[in-house]
């Protein structure tokens, strides 16, 4: 008789062990989609995302229509994704990691590199029969173009 309550003992035991170790190792909860990307020059953007519980890290997937594939790992929202190719539009897509592995990717957004120089030049001259007196004057206005679809 002792035997038999001892292995069901043991058993009972094992399985709440087993269920207590597989709580340990599930994946993070799905993820919402990358919340925005902005462009912060033309080779780096910026990505902001809502973390999860028990996430150590994140994996941010980022493609190009060319065919470039590259995931980062990254630790906390916001975060910077750099050397990229300027004026490229990426579709980025964003997963929780745990010791039980990453969650599926989240759904994909686009993103832009790249920054507009707008360049206004004003031509003035002074005497119009000698050049050594033209002077330009040119303004730079610097405007970031993201994208988030």
């Amino acid at each position: 008789l002792w035997t038999c309550c001892h292995l069901d003992f043991s058993f009972f035991f094992f399985s709440l062990l087993c269920l207590f170790l597989a709580a340990l190792y599930v994946t993070p909860e799905v993820m919402d989609p990358i919340q925005k990307v902005k462009s912060k020059d033309s080779q780096t953007l910026i990505v902001e995302f809502n973390m999860v519980t028990g996430a150590t890290h994140y994996i941010v997937r980022i493609q190009s229509y060319d065919g470039f594939y590259r995931e980062d790992t990254i630790y906390s929202s916001p975060a910077e994704i750099s050397s990229l190719t300027p004026y490229t539009a990426y579709t980025l897509s964003i997963m929780a990691v745990n010791s039980g592995g990453r969650n599926q990717p989240s759904p994909s957004v686009t993103g832009k590199t790249g920054t507009v120089f707008l360049l206004s030049c004003l031509v003035t001259f002074i005497n119009a029969n000698n050049t050594e007196n033209m002077f330009i004057i040119c303004l730079k206005k610097v405007t970031s173009h993201p994208i988030l679809s």
